[in-house]
């Protein structure tokens, strides 16, 4: 007898699992049920052993904290308490005073006297008589002072202040100058000036400023911020404010410098006419 291959049919292997139609579904992470099963499920009961296995060291642990900061506690109170007890200081004896030395303290005590003022003590309501009267001489009548702040109708019109102005030396000959009458041009005087702006005998106060690049940094040290005082002597039609006797421009400059600039202040008005 013969077979052929057709005869012959592969069947699953033993593990295999053939699902049908009525079969219930299966979740391996919950249990299966079947129909009609209303038993509950057991709750997990409480391990006491265990918790009370973990507790006990942790009473002992707490126990134990308290205990040692009870007693360093204690001990910083005994080590304190003998620091903050109070020594006993003997009392010091006064020395005796001796009684030249009493004497002179009552005598400090007492205020002295004040001097007896002869010509203060007579009563204040006394009258001078007729011939002390006609010997008095007549009061001479305050003479208003000059206001200290100057303005500019002090000085004609001209500024107070000018916060940057220029300044040269007085050439030679004096070419179209005017020297006010009294005053002397001396080329040596320090403080003589002639001036486009003020009138003769205005005081002014110079103060060199910064500018121009002829200064090397030794000379600006030496003249920024130099300031000195002139006397207008006169009058003059030059386009800087003032020009300076070579004395008074050398205190301010250098040789080789032209022309300056300079903060210009009024320090006292020319005088009364």
């Amino acid at each position: 007898m013969r077979f052929s291959r057709r005869s012959f049919r592969e069947l699953p292997g033993a593990t295999t699992r053939i699902r049908g139609a009525n079969d219930l579904p299966y979740n391996p992470r919950r249990p299966l049920r079947l129909p009609g099963d209303r038993r509950r499920r057991r709750r997990p009961q409480l391990n006491g052993g265990a918790l009370l296995r973990l507790l006990l060291p942790m009473l002992a642990l707490a126990g134990l904290g308290v205990g040692v900061f009870f007693g360093v506690d204690a001990l910083v109170d005994d080590e304190a308490a003998p620091a903050a007890a109070p020594t006993p200081s003997a009392p010091v004896a006064a020395a005796p005073q001796a009684p030249a030395t009493a004497a002179a303290a009552v005598e400090d005590s007492v205020p002295a006297a004040a001097p007896i003022d002869v010509e203060r003590s007579a009563p204040a309501d006394v009258a001078p008589t007729a011939s002390e009267a006609e010997a008095a001489p007549d009061p001479v009548p305050a003479q208003p002072d000059r206001p200290t702040i100057i303005t500019s109708a002090d000085l004609g019109g001209a500024p107070v202040v000018v916060e940057r102005g220029a300044a040269r030396p007085i050439p030679a000959g004096l070419p179209n100058r005017t020297v006010a009458p009294g005053l002397g041009y001396d080329p040596a005087d320090a403080t003589f000036a002639l001036s486009s702006v003020w009138a003769a005998g205005t005081t002014l106060e110079l103060t060199r400023l910064p500018g121009g690049p002829q200064l090397s940094e030794e000379d600006t040290a030496a003249l920024i911020g130099t300031a000195t005082r002139v006397v207008v002597g006169g009058a003059g039609a030059f386009r800087t404010e003032l020009e300076l006797s070579p004395a008074a421009f050398q205190l301010l400059a250098r040789e080789h410098e032209e022309i300056i600039a300079l903060r210009i202040e009024v320090v006292e008005a020319p005088p009364l006419p």
